[in-house]
């Protein structure tokens, strides 16, 4: 992918203010199409560009072509009508709200990221095996791109590019076609797009640390299957953080998927899941737990099993072996051990889109606040993404922003949230089944390397802990957040918020 490359460079936009200045990423775009196609389309001086694309040295059948001024126009003909040209459009927009948010994004990798290659699929006819190497699936029964993302080191430089793929079956399929819903698909591309920016730890051998579980980890962590639901319990707090962070970037604007996301806080029934062959299956403590039985099969040949109204998945890990039982078991969020909670993704959108949304005075500043808390746990300190290590992050960024002009000002009109909020959120999706002990070490695990100097929160929270959970309880299901009762979330973070806002509370 090196002929004929002219760089389209996004500028970074500053929001705010106060986030740091980083040298400019470069983001580079290619369209790989069916060999035919691609031939037919673009010839004369862009029969150039075309070169094989290929899975090594493997041939599929689909060749490729960078896009820029020349090749761009034909794209944009030749394919019109394609969700991957109206994506194609709003990365290089200057003033689309996609492109914007990329551009925040960038400031996550620390500047340690200085390329990012978005590939853009027409596998509508579908793409042959081995495809593209990468993110090859099913996609309403036809293999396509589905999309993913990631970063990888130069070893000489230690500079990293990233690369994400997006095909048009997926764009179909996750936007729906009766009333096609942009802004699931804007979610997306954002989320594969921060996966670019959490730049991966490598070891000394130059093997990539993907996790605590080390080169393998992300297998895992998605419990043996080559993929995750947003719903389930995955192997470790690293995984679900990633990809929870990687959703919420795109949760402001995707207006259905927040509701969803609210809706299924809400729920008081069992909508938490757990395969048996997943890493909790070996924890007693949480796969021993009331539970419903969703789905039960003898695991065949081809490793593939399709439980009830999901899609299937393939249970890739060696050791799973055939012929062997197979259960998909799921769990109320309030019989999930408070230590397992952020083992799932969209328990950690859930904190980090109430963080967002009444963290701070706006939006925008939560936003600012929340990036930088971020860049902590980039390289050396990828092993520090935990949202414990997080939480303290926010809770030192908190204190900073009180100490401000502006901080100050909105404590005069009561618009000013102590940085105990941080913690006391945390303490609201673990529905406070854990105990202090066990909390100040989530909360200081390393904390000489993800803040210099821990926040005044870190001790002071346990003395209002008590009235935060008779605060919070009451909406979560009932007294000492264990009954069947209701679920109003939103009501509970909302309550224990304002208590935060008393200025005999404001630490700086």
């Amino acid at each position: 992918m090196k002929k004929h490359i002219r760089n389209i460079v996004l500028a970074l936009a500053v929001t705010a203010g106060i986030m740091p200045v980083l040298r400019a990423q470069q983001i580079i775009v290619y369209f790989h199409g069916p060999t035919a196609a691609m031939t037919t389309n673009f010839t004369g001086a862009t029969a150039s560009y075309i070169q094989a694309s290929n899975c090594g040295a493997t041939s599929y059948g689909f060749s490729h072509v960078v896009l820029d001024n020349q090749t761009a126009p034909i794209f944009r003909s030749a394919f019109a009508g394609l969700k991957i040209v109206q994506t194609y459009d709003s990365l290089t927009n200057a003033s689309s709200i996609l492109r914007r948010r990329l551009m925040q994004l960038r400031s996550m990798s620390n500047g340690l990221v200085d390329t990012v290659e978005i590939n853009l699929y027409d596998d509508r006819a579908g793409i042959a095996a081995p495809g593209p190497c990468k993110c090859r699936d099913k996609i309403g029964g036809v293999f396509g791109v589905w999309p993913c993302a990631s970063s990888e080191r130069n070893h000489t430089t230690r500079v990293y590019k990233g690369w994400v793929m997006l095909g048009e079956l997926a764009a179909n399929h996750i936007m729906g076609t009766s009333s096609p819903d942009w802004w699931a698909w804007y979610k997306t591309v954002v989320h594969e797009f921060s996966h670019t920016q959490f730049a991966l730890e490598y070891d000394a051998s130059n093997r990539i640390v993907r996790n605590k579980w080390g080169n393998n980890g992300l297998a895992v962590s998605y419990g043996g299957d080559k993929g995750h639901w947003g719903d389930e319990l995955q192997a470790d707090e690293q995984s679900a953080l990633d990809e929870g962070l990687a959703t919420f970037w795109g949760l402001e604007r995707h207006t259905n998927g927040r509701n969803h996301l609210l809706n299924w806080l809400n729920r008081n029934d069992s909508r938490l899941f757990l395969g048996s062959h997943s890493f909790l299956t070996g924890v007693p403590e949480m796969w021993n737990r009331p539970h419903v039985m969703e789905f039960t099969t003898t695991i065949p040949a081809n490793r593939e099993v399709t439980p009830p109204h999901r899609s299937t998945i393939t249970l890739v890990n060696s050791y799973i072996e055939t012929g062997a039982r197979y259960e998909l078991r799921s769990y109320r969020w309030l019989d999930v051990p408070g230590k397992f909670v952020f083992y799932n993704e969209m328990m950690f959108q859930a904190y980090a889109w109430f963080f967002f949304d009444q963290g701070l005075p706006s939006r925008t500043e939560a936003f600012d606040v929340m990036m930088r808390a971020c860049q902590v746990m980039t390289p050396p300190n990828n092993r520090l993404r935990y949202p414990g290590i997080l939480a303290t992050a926010l809770a030192s960024e908190l204190e900073a922003y009180a100490g401000t002009p502006a901080g100050r000002a909105a404590e005069t009109n009561h618009r000013l949230v102590s940085s105990m909020f941080a913690y006391a959120l945390y303490d609201i999706v673990t529905h406070f089944d854990i105990s202090d002990a066990e909390l100040t070490q989530r909360f200081s695990i390393s904390r000489s390397l993800s803040t210099a100097t821990p926040p005044q929160a870190l001790t002071q929270y346990f003395t209002h802990r008590a009235a935060v959970k008779q605060l919070a309880c009451p909406h979560l299901g009932g007294p000492n957040c264990v009954g069947t009762g209701t679920i109003n979330f939103a009501r509970a973070v909302t309550e224990v918020k304002n208590y935060f806002t008393d200025s005999s509370r404001i630490l700086r």
